[in-house]
């Protein structure tokens, strides 16, 4: 059976920006895929966990 990928959805505003994504395409190309590949592998992955994922606290 083929696991099926969370979906990854940035922040938007109320006026419909997302300022994450703006950020992430601010940076040079070397430093964004190195951030893709970790959103990938938290999209992917059963356990998430340290270091690339914690809670923000409340619930967040």
């Amino acid at each position: 059976m083929r696991k099926l990928p969370r979906v990854v959805v940035f922040f938007s505003t109320e006026t419909g920006s997302e300022p994450v994504r703006a950020w992430l395409k601010s940076l040079p190309k070397e430093e964004t895929k190195i951030i893709g590949e970790d959103i990938k592998t938290v999209q992917w992955s059963s356990i998430w966990r340290k270091p690339l994922v914690d809670s923000l606290g409340a619930g967040l």
